[in-house]
């Protein structure tokens, strides 16, 4: 299993290398988190736990607005 830093250093080197595809890591907890993107930009994240994990996420990274 990935560390949280390792795992962030290694998704944002893909997004900043421009990759397309689905991009998959395990967090702590053994929570699956995939993130589609094309051409290094986020389409779609999709995480197997609740909603409000990925809510955050997605507002975090400035997709959605937190108020949403």
């Amino acid at each position: 299993m990935d560390s949280p830093s390792r795992a962030k250093q290694h998704v944002l080197r893909q997004l900043d290398a421009g990759a397309t595809g689905c991009l998959h890591t395990r967090l702590a907890g053994g929570i699956t988190l995939s993130l589609y993107v094309m051409l290094g930009e986020v389409l779609a994240v999709h995480a197997s736990d609740d909603r409000e994990r990925l809510l955050r996420l997605l507002a975090n990274s400035g997709t959605v607005s937190p108020d949403r």
